[in-house]
């Protein structure tokens, strides 16, 4: 394969970064397009704060192992700044299938300790709001706040 083709591959493909251990993060604007795999067992709350909405800014989030004693908090970075959207949430212990929606006023996402591997959110920007949809697999609903 020539250099510009091995060039044109590798830009084709997603950046991804898996968020393990107790550390936060703050994600910078030049991180759009960014997966982020959400790793570990987290003794206490993870925050992700999005940066500043920016048209076209986007991100992806998954969960790839069972939190059984913590959250992951998806967050905006200032109250002004919305969280809209809904997600899907199966609750994996029953047969119960919910819509889970923002109350329009809401800045975070919190996805409750059992929420399962494979579930994804994903945010995306108009550049005044985040709009959040997914697939939530959980024993307890997520919640807008």
């Amino acid at each position: 394969m020539s250099k510009i083709g091995r060039a044109s591959r590798n830009a084709s493909l997603l950046r991804v970064e898996t968020l393990d251990g107790t550390a936060n993060k703050t994600i910078a604007s030049a991180e759009s397009g960014e997966v982020y795999i959400l790793g570990g067992d987290p003794a206490a709350p993870r925050t992700i704060t999005l940066p500043a909405a920016k048209a076209g800014a986007y991100f992806k989030f998954i969960v790839s192992v069972e939190a059984d004693t913590s959250t992951w908090i998806i967050k905006t970075e200032k109250a002004g700044v919305l969280m809209k959207g809904s997600v899907l949430c199966h609750v994996d212990d029953g047969d119960a299938t919910t819509d889970v929606t923002d109350n329009g006023d809401d800045v975070q996402l919190t996805l409750s300790a059992d929420t399962n591997r494979g579930t994804v959110v994903e945010v995306l920007s108009d550049g005044t709001s985040w709009f959040a949809t997914g697939v939530v697999i959980c024993s307890v609903a997520p919640v807008f706040a």
